[in-house]
């Protein structure tokens, strides 16, 4: 079973590299990564930014400790965190729209037929892809965020082990959101719904509990315990925590806790929402 499932993870990276969606995301990466280079190897940034974090120094309190209003940070830490939210988006947007097409190119005319005449169980397939698809992003996350890290560090003279963590961040924000647009494109078969839908539910998950605290607020006079606001806080926890994960991620690198709930819920999440693709695709009629 493990061999046939490396098989189709194999399978998967090969077709992406086909489609040149391996291509595509390194040379976007590339272009990024230099395009930073670029930029923080300016005379005019780099004295901004020594400035700045000179000015931080400068403001430290009788406790040597920052003022609450740099937020116990330098700038070149909100560089990082502003940096890492940027690619989290990005990768969220792009992986969504080059890998969707991996989960329904197996559902067309003669790509199934092929495929269930093979002595492998349908939900192997599903699996197979998702973690294909995974490991493509897994891999340029990785060189992105390794890159834009020796370019920054090199050009300010500061290293932040803190913002290697965004590869795990994105990740798991990536498996979670991705686990939705499997389960829409093994529904519908179409690739084009599974984006919209998916990037659409990337967005939702940022406004959803604020938005029904709003709707109560306006219509009840309370956002405490209306009817909104319960059904807001009900699709929070059953949609990946996207905006927790992002949140929770720049705040890491500004020194402050790792949050795990987010990322536990988003995995788990992950996993139901998988197997509901698996099954789905199981009991389809081709």
């Amino acid at each position: 079973m493990i061999k046939k499932l490396l098989s189709i993870i194999g399978e998967t990276v090969r077709e992406a590299r086909a489609r040149k969606t391996l291509i595509g995301f390194f040379i976007f990466s590339t272009i990024m990564i230099v395009v930073a280079l670029l930029i923080f190897q300016k005379d005019s940034i780099q004295q901004n930014a020594h400035k700045l974090a000179s000015d931080a120094i400068s403001n430290k309190g009788k406790n040597g400790k920052v003022t609450m209003d740099l937020m116990a940070a330098t700038v070149i830490e909100y560089v990082w965190s502003i940096i890492s939210e940027m690619i989290f988006f990005m990768t969220i947007c792009i992986g969504i729209f080059s890998t969707a097409g991996l989960i329904t190119s197996i559902m067309e005319k003669g790509t199934i037929d092929l495929l269930l005449s093979k002595p492998v169980p349908r939900w192997l397939y599903v699996v197979g892809r998702y973690l294909g698809a995974l490991t493509i992003i897994v891999f340029e996350v990785t060189y992105f965020v390794l890159g834009l890290w020796i370019v920054t560090g090199i050009s300010f003279g500061t290293w932040s082990p803190a913002f290697l963590l965004t590869i795990i961040y994105i990740s798991i924000g990536f498996a979670g959101i991705f686990a939705v647009t499997v389960l829409i494109g093994t529904m519908s078969r179409s690739s084009w719904l599974a984006i919209i839908l998916g990037i659409t539910i990337y967005f939702v998950t940022g406004i959803i509990l604020p938005f029904g605290k709003w709707l109560d607020k306006l219509i009840n006079g309370s956002d405490s315990t209306g009817v909104f606001t319960v059904i807001a806080d009900i699709v929070h926890w059953t949609i990946p925590q996207m905006n927790d994960i992002a949140s929770n991620m720049g705040e890491v690198i500004l020194g402050k806790p790792m949050l795990f709930t987010p990322l536990l819920v988003t995995l788990g999440l992950s996993a139901a929402y998988l197997a509901l693709s698996s099954w789905s695709f199981s009991r389809k009629e081709f």
